[in-house]
């Protein structure tokens, strides 16, 4: 029986470019690139969000003599991970000795995802996975490394050790990356501009990247989390509160799952997020074990940015600090909600559609038509004030301006029929006081009638 010659499946690479989308990449820039990579077919043909990168030995250090090649997401385009050039990923083969051939063309391999690093290393927006052991903790040995900075600054070394164990021959290797590469491409300049020559990028400048603090969040053992580089997430969890009060007899909390989306956490006292300038000289989250809190990136519903809610049971009003004027307008509590949180916020149709809010069980809804109407109907409409007054009074009611014209009519005609059938010239009074009587009692009844019994203002 033969044996299988197959060794290792899963290697480290260290990220020389992205290629968001190469259709953009005129055939001046193909030509650049195939004279940087190896499997030089690749580089007409691959698909969005393909790198190249230099693929690392066993020992952590560049192999191939450095030279990159090409390699496609493993995932399809349904699933797409970030990555940025500098940065670390997994690559697979579909044939475990295909990396001692990948000189050459004919050869693909596949990046996974970024390879996870150390929690005083491991940023959500960059990782730069050279830093470990983290070179900014002070030891005697500290001149023997290469690129090491003054104690307390990230840097972005050529490698974790000494100068045996750096990445790149060239000690200056990961400054040319970022400092060239086609993601990290000038945003001022166009995309046609990019040659791959150093001084053409910059990770302060890129058109791809913007370096931040970015809060770490810490999800539950049960959820599904999914982050943007730029503090976005959206978690498949459940409502904190009710999680929180879960019965301790039979350990459940059932019908508690919830979808939060929300971009811009870590922005109030408790969950806000520690800053540090770096050596490329942009704020990253300071992340020695020492200075971060526990509470880092925790939701907040009342301090985060913007924020979709949707729970299968949660306190929405409690939850998001609600107060309503309206007497009956109570606080819902565990019940299946969605709310929506921001600054601002815009519910848009297009000209030919149209906007409607309609609670069932009832007549109650608001309706922006395609015709430019707004149409609103409930059993009862408070504008300016929800609730009674003072003196038990429900609000202000509004006039009905037809009711009232017609009410107004009927007291000039009124007027009118018992002033012109006086007789001035014997000084009889105009209107007799029988009349007038009348007329008021019935103008007081349809100026009654006018008012409407829906809708009160303040």
């Amino acid at each position: 029986m033969p044996t299988s010659r197959l060794t290792k499946v899963l290697y480290q690479a260290v990220v020389v470019d992205v290629f968001s989308n190469p259709s953009q990449l005129s055939e001046k820039q193909k030509n650049i690139l195939k004279g940087k990579v190896a499997n030089t077919d690749y580089t007409s043909k691959m698909p969005r969000n393909s790198i190249a990168a230099v693929i690392l030995d066993s020992d952590g250090t560049a192999i191939l003599d450095s030279q990159s090649v090409i390699l496609y997401p493993f995932f399809s385009g349904h699933l797409s991970m970030p990555i940025k050039p500098g940065e670390r990923v997994f690559v697979m083969y579909e044939n475990a000795q295909s990396p001692d051939k990948s000189v050459g063309n004919g050869v693909l391999g596949y990046w996974i995802t970024r390879v996870p690093a150390n929690i005083d290393i491991d940023d959500i927006n960059y990782t730069c996975m050279e830093r470990t052991p983290p070179i900014v903790t002070k030891t005697d040995n500290m001149n023997a490394f290469e690129g090491t900075t003054p104690e307390g600054i990230p840097s972005f070394p050529n490698g974790p050790g000494s100068v045996e164990q750096q990445i790149f021959k060239n000690k200056s290797g990961f400054d040319d990356i970022v400092m060239s590469a086609y993601a990290f491409r000038n945003a001022a300049d166009t995309p046609e501009d990019w040659e791959a020559k150093v001084d053409q990028a910059s990770p302060l400048t890129a058109a791809e990247f913007t370096g931040e603090p970015i809060p770490r969040y810490s999800k539950t053992c049960s959820d599904l989390c999914i982050q943007g580089s730029n503090n976005t997430l959206i978690a498949l969890t459940e409502d904190p509160a009710t999680r929180k009060a879960g019965s301790s007899e039979s350990g459940s909390i059932d019908g508690a799952g919830t979808i939060d989306i929300v971009a811009g956490r870590g922005f109030g006292a408790l969950n806000a997020v520690v800053p540090i300038t770096n050596t490329r000289d942009y704020d990253e989250t300071d992340k020695k074990v020492d200075v971060a809190t526990k509470t880092e990136g925790e939701i907040d519903f009342i301090t985060d940015l913007s924020r979709v809610y949707v729970s299968m049971k949660a306190s929405p009003d409690t939850d998001f600090g609600l107060i309503y004027s309206h007497t009956t307008a109570t606080a819902a509590v565990e019940v299946p909600s969605i709310v929506i949180k921001s600054d601002e916020i815009r519910l848009v149709a297009r000209e030919t559609g149209s906007v409607r809010l309609v609670k069932e069980g009832g007549l109650c809804e608001i309706s922006m038509l395609a015709d430019n109407t707004i149409a609103m109907d409930a059993s009862k409409i408070y504008l300016g004030h929800n609730g009674f007054i003072t003196g038990g009074l429900e609000g202000q009611p509004v006039m009905r301006g037809e009711l009232l014209e017609a009410a107004l009519h009927d007291l000039a005609n009124a007027i009118n029929a018992a002033v012109g059938g006086a007789a001035n010239a014997f000084g009889l009074p105009l209107l007799t006081a029988g009349a007038a009587a009348t007329a008021i009692t019935l103008f007081k009844a349809d100026v009654t009638s006018a008012l409407s019994e829906t809708v009160f203002v303040k």
